[in-house]
């Protein structure tokens, strides 16, 4: 799979599953650094490149891209045993020149999808679909590859069929569905690409690099068939989209949009300097027909609607900025880089590849997540939020926005900072939405004055109608540190808020809420027939502490020094005693870093059952030359606590530990 931009590629290995990148003007490989280039300096070469060249440049010899082709299609049938060129799907793909034909075609591939989550996955199959269906008709042969390309096999049709055949050799669903449709929506992101081209009068190196990316797309076709075949689908998908390097150029491809349209800007001088050429020509001495210059206008034309479109961009971006600054919604990504620290690739896999998981991305629905403290609500909040962030790259039309609560930050606590992050995020991906807003906006006296919560509220709504052809994915993380105090608590507003977007009923929308269970939270979420996941009491949770458990003893240099037995009987014990606790896991493993080798059995026998019981003892080992400094800390803590209690908020997780502080101290000076 390739991603090219100008003359570069960053490409998978299909053999090996390894990033590679090859330079079109050389052999060499290229250096570390080249490599690694920064996005922004890459776009600027790029852009370099076109302004020096008229083309995309390709190998230096001449290719037969036809022979090319025809080798891609024998190495097809050779993986898969399918020969595309007779196979009796080509004759009726070949009498059709629509999307909503072929679309016809590939849907009676779809049935055993019929029934797969209710029906709703066969929707989303087949939304996938559509996009690459579209994108490689844009590809027509004549048109874009070349005269007589038609004879071996059109590569709209051959892509097609492909994944006809993919489609039938999928029997497992239950199994493969999610890896399928990963599949083919990071084949859609590329060919969506390729498509840009279609419109364009290619030259001969430009269709070269066409039909060697096509060809790369049959070939990963042909893999992924005989990989489902062999129940290995999964495995094989991970391998290619899952590398930190075919994200981060999916990344550059989506920050490239207003490049390539400055590309396109460029593109459209040198047509309105042809179309100048051409006038010229005929006014002097009439070489040039009239069927020429119509094309050459119509050439301008296209160019100035993209420059047209590059204007837009630019008010849309200055808008998101106005409407940044008019609600100033505060920063949510502060707090998951924070969490992420504690977040490395594999982390939460056991949720992250379930069937829970699964069903939520595909479904409409809620997903509430809870778990008692400590149980790493907000890493595996994060986890989901990467695994969306990747799924949002491939996937066309969806849109992530993610909201951590925090009870240290009062404007994540209340729902007006959740309505207005949602806004300006919503805003930000699509011009209608931030056209929706910049009319709230003029609404408010031109942004001196602040909407209610209800004008909000009704923006959001219009915007989800708008976007129902997309998947939107939102995220609220720690519910719980939303004050519940008062009569009027910000906790509720937020509930009643989710309560009001599961009500629209907009089957595109897929919700996700952590928190710890509550009963006013548990309360309000009941009633909206969640996916309920008690995190504490999952098998795949104890796995993860338990995992955890085994690589902090077996890699730690400290507990290097234990016997082999002590090291076995601590990985039992504190895994046993966790009860879905990474925290109380991590605080264990703390205590015991400090302990005499002679001293571990002693200390195993009686571990604290709880967090609370664990910070108790924390507290109980101050020495007495520290007691005036803790003293001094939790009278500071006193007034913060003070504070936030006339604000309503009697419910901070730190209290307990605070008076169970304060006590030990006032024991100790009495």
């Amino acid at each position: 799979m390739a991603i090219c931009v100008a003359s570069s590629c960053t490409a998978i290995s299909l053999h090996t599953g390894q990033p590679t990148v090859t330079s079109d003007s050389a052999s060499a490989p290229p250096s570390p650094s080249t490599h690694r280039a920064e996005p922004s300096s890459q776009v600027k070469q790029s852009i370099q490149d076109r302004a020096q060249s008229p083309a995309f440049s390709a190998s230096v010899a001449p290719v037969d891209i036809a022979r090319l082709w025809k080798d891609a299609l024998n190495e097809y049938t050779g993986q898969t045993g399918a020969d595309l060129t007779t196979d009796p799907l080509m004759i009726r793909l070949n009498e059709c020149d629509k999307v909503e034909e072929i679309m016809d075609i590939l849907q009676e591939r779809t049935k055993a999808f019929g029934e797969f989550r209710n029906g709703d996955a066969k929707v989303q199959l087949l939304r996938t679909l559509s996009p690459i269906v579209t994108a490689v008709l844009a590809l027509g042969p004549s048109e874009t590859l070349g005269e007589g390309f038609s004879v071996v096999c059109p590569p709209a049709n051959a892509i097609v069929g492909a994944i006809a055949v993919l489609l039938k050799a999928t029997k497992d669903v239950s199994t493969s569905y999610d890896s399928l449709v990963e599949l083919l929506n990071g084949i859609s992101k590329f060919l969506e690409r390729l498509a840009l081209y279609g419109r364009m009068s290619l030259t001969v190196p430009m269709r070269e690099i066409l039909i060697k990316t096509l060809a790369t797309v049959i070939s990963i076709l042909a893999l992924a068939t005989k990989e489902v075949e062999l129940g290995r689908l999964k495995k094989y998908v991970r391998t290619l989209l899952g590398s930190t390097e075919v994200e981060d150029a999916l990344k550059q491809l989506t920050r490239l949009d207003s490049a390539e349209t400055q590309m396109i800007g460029l593109e459209s001088l040198r047509l309105t300097y042809s179309l100048a050429v051409g006038l010229d020509e005929l006014m002097k001495n009439g070489k040039q027909s009239t069927a020429e210059i119509k094309a050459a206008f119509e050439n301008m034309q296209s160019s100035m609607t993209a420059t047209g479109q590059l204007i837009l961009e630019l008010k849309h971006d200055s808008d998101v900025q106005k409407h940044h600054t008019w609600l100033s919604p505060p920063d949510p990504s502060v707090n998951h880089h924070l969490t992420s620290r504690s977040y490395s690739t594999g982390t939460c896999a056991w949720f992250i590849d379930g069937q829970v998981m699964g069903e939520w991305k595909t479904t409409s629905s809620l997903l509430w997540i809870h778990g008692i403290p400590g149980s790493g609500k907000s890493v595996l909040c994060t986890a989901i939020i990467e695994d969306i962030k990747r799924l949002c790259l491939i996937q066309q039309k969806s849109i992530l926005v993610y909201f951590y609560c925090d009870f240290q930050d009062a404007a994540k606590q209340n729902v007006r900072g959740l309505l207005s992050h949602l806004l300006v995020q919503f805003s930000a991906e699509s011009q209608y939405c931030n056209q929706l807003l910049s009319r709230l906006w003029s609404s408010h006296r031109s942004g001196s004055q602040q909407p209610s919560e209800d004008d909000l509220r009704q923006c959001l709504k219009r915007m989800l109608e708008h976007l129902a052809d997309h998947y939107l994915y939102i995220i609220i993380d720690a519910l719980d540190e939303c004050p519940s105090a008062g009569l009027r608590s910000h906790r509720k507003d937020v509930l009643d808020l989710i309560q009001t977007i599961i009500g629209w009923r907009c089957r595109n929308v897929h919700m996700c809420v952590t928190s710890r269970p509550e009963l006013d939270i548990r309360e309000a979420l009941d009633v909206l027939s969640p996916r309920s996941v008690s995190l504490h009491a999952e098998d795949g949770q104890a796995d993860e502490i338990s995992a955890y458990v085994r690589s902090v003893i077996e890699s730690g240099p400290v507990y290097q020094r234990w016997k082999v037995q002590d090291k076995k009987l601590a990985i039992e014990r504190l895994s046993e005693k966790a009860n879905g606790m990474f925290r109380w896991a991590f605080c264990q493993l703390e205590m015991l870093r400090g302990c005499h080798p002679a001293t571990i059995r002693k200390v195993l026998d009686d571990l604290p059952e709880t967090l609370d019981e664990t910070y108790r003892r924390e507290l109980q080992k101050l020495d007495i030359p520290s007691w005036e400094y803790t003293h001094r800390l939790f009278q500071c803590l006193v007034v913060f606590l003070d504070d936030r209690d006339r604000c309503g908020d009697e419910d901070s997780p730190i209290r307990p530990f605070l008076g169970a502080g304060i006590s030990r101290v006032a024991a100790s000076r009495g």
